[in-house]
C-alpha cells in the first residue's frame, strides 16, 4: 500500500530496555527496524546507554536518545524522578504518535505522559508478572505477543483484554542464519572440535531452569545407546559450571565422552550450521527464536509440545513436537531422525522454506504497521 500524499508517515518511538544486542528482544526490534517502510513509518529509538542496537539503528538514519531505565522495585524515588523527567523531555521533543515498548517498566513510565499518543507494549515473555500486568492491561491501547504462549500470560482476563492481544511471532535474520555446503560444514566442525562424520544434535540455550538442561541430560544415555555415535553439542551461558555436575553421572551412564561442551558460543548462526538437529526442551519460552534460527540453518527441531515452544515448528513437516515431560517419547523421536539422515535432511529444507515464509523481516514489519494502522484509526 502506497502512502497518501496526504498524509505523512506517523511518528512512531520505540523504547529498548537494553542497548545492545546480545539479547533476543534487542535483535527483534532491530530486525524490526529494518523491515519498517519509511513512508509509513518515521521511527525514533530510546535506549538507557549507548551501545551497539544504538549504533545499528544510526547506521539506518534513525534518530537515538539515551534515557536511563530505573528499577521500580527499589523505590529509589530520585532515580524514578530521574527517568520519567528524562523520558518526558524526549517525548516533548518528538510528539509520538506511537509508543512502542519492550519491557513493562518502560511501558509503565511511558503511560505516566504518553499524552495523546497510543502506547503498544511487545509481550517476548510467557510468565504473568502480578500487578505489573494488570498495569498493562489498563494502561495500552494494544500488546503485540510473539507466540500464543506469550498470550496465554493475560489468560482469564476480559474480553475487551483479549480484544488488544495481537499475535505476531518474531522474526529472523534469513541473511546471516542460512544453509552451509559440505565443505563449510565441515570445517565449522574443525573449528568448534566436533566429529565429521557423526551426527550432531544442538542444544543451544543458556543454563535455566525454563530450558530443562537436567531433563534431558536424564533421557541423553538412552539415546546413545541406540544410536552410538551420536554427539551432543551444549552451547550456552553457565554450561561450565553446570558440567561439574553433569560429568561424573554421564560417565556412569557411559555417556560423556557423547557430548560436547562449547559454553557460550558468540556465532550462533555458525555452530547451527555445524549440526544437523536442534533440540529445545524448555518448560516454556516467549517464542522459540532458537527453533527459527535453526530451521533457517536447514535443521530439523525436536521441541517440547507446549505454547511459546512448539510454534517455531510444522510439527512432522519441518520438526517434531514431543510431550514436554514422556522422555520416551523424546527418546523416539531423537533416534528416529538421527537413524535417518534422508529424513533429516527433507525436513531440513522444509524447515528453511517455513522460516523464510513465516518468519521474514519483511512480514514481521507489515504485521506491526498494520496494527498501528489499526490502533490509529489509519489507512494506507
Amino acid at each position: 500500500m502506497k502512502t497518501s500524499s496526504a498524509r505523512r508517515p506517523y511518528r512512531v518511538l520505540y523504547l529498548s530496555l537494553f542497548g545492545d544486542l546480545s539479547r533476543g528482544g534487542q535483535n527483534s526490534i532491530l530486525l524490526l527496524l529494518n523491515g519498517l517502510d519509511r513512508n509509513r513509518v518515521e521511527p525514533i529509538l530510546v535506549v538507557p546507554k549507548e551501545g551497539n542496537l544504538a549504533e545499528r539503528a544510526c547506521e539506518l538514519d534513525i534518530p537515538v536518545h539515551v534515557v536511563p531505565w530505573t528499577r521500580f522495585r527499589t523505590l529509589n524515588l530520585v532515580q524514578i524522578g530521574r527517568s520519567v523527567l528524562a523520558l518526558w523531555r524526549v517525548l516533548k521533543q518528538v510528539k509520538p504518535d506511537i509508543i512502542h515498548t519492550d519491557s513493562p517498566r518502560n511501558s509503565h513510565l511511558s503511560a505516566m505522559m504518553k499524552g495523546g499518543a497510543k502506547l503498544l507494549v511487545h509481550l517476548r515473555v510467557s510468565t504473568p508478572d502480578g500487578l505489573s500486568d494488570r498495569f498493562l492491561a489498563a494502561e495500552s491501547d494494544a500488546m503485540i505477543a510473539v507466540s500464543e504462549g506469550a498470550a496465554l500470560r493475560f489468560k482469564g482476563y476480559p474480553q475487551k483484554i483479549q480484544q488488544k492481544i495481537f499475535r505476531v511471532p518474531n522474526a529472523v535474520h534469513v541473511d546471516r542464519f542460512v544453509p552451509v555446503d559440505e565443505d563449510v560444514r565441515k570445517q565449522l566442525r574443525n573449528e568448534m572440535n566436533l566429529p565429521q562424520d557423526k551426527p550432531v544434535v544442538a542444544f543451544l540455550a543458556s543454563y535455566d531452569p525454563v530450558k530443562r538442561h537436567d531433563f534431558f541430560l536424564e533421557l541423553w544415555p538412552e539415546v546413545v545407546k541406540r544410536v552410538p555415535d551420536a554427539t551432543l553439542a551444549l552451547a550456552g551461558k553457565g554450561l561450565d559450571e553446570a558440567w561439574a555436575k553433569w560429568e561424573h553421572h554421564l560417565r556412569q551412564q557411559g555417556a560423556a565422552e557423547s557430548m560436547k561442551v562449547l559454553s557460550f558460543v558468540d556465532q550462533p548462526a555458525q555452530f547451527l550450521a555445524a549440526s544437523d538437529l536442534l533440540v529445545l526442551p524448555s518448560s516454556e519460552e516467549g517464542f522459540p527464536r532458537a527453533a527459527i534460527e535453526a530451521a533457517a540453518c536447514g535443521l530439523p527441531c525436536v521441541v517440547s509440545d507446549l505454547p511459546g515452544v512448539r510454534e517455531g515448528i510444522d510439527d512432522g513437516t519441518t520438526g517434531v513436537a514431543v510431550p514436554a515431560n514422556d522422555p520416551s517419547a523424546w527418546v523416539d523421536a531423537l533416534v528416529n531422525l538421527l537413524e535417518d539422515e534422508k529424513k533429516r535432511q527433507k525436513m531440513g529444507r522444509k524447515a528453511v522454506e517455513y522460516v523464510r515464509e513465516h518468519f521474514s523481516a519483511e512480514s514481521h514489519a507489515d504485521r506491526v504497521m498494520a496494527i498501528y494502522d489499526q490502533v490509529l484509526g489509519v489507512s494506507f
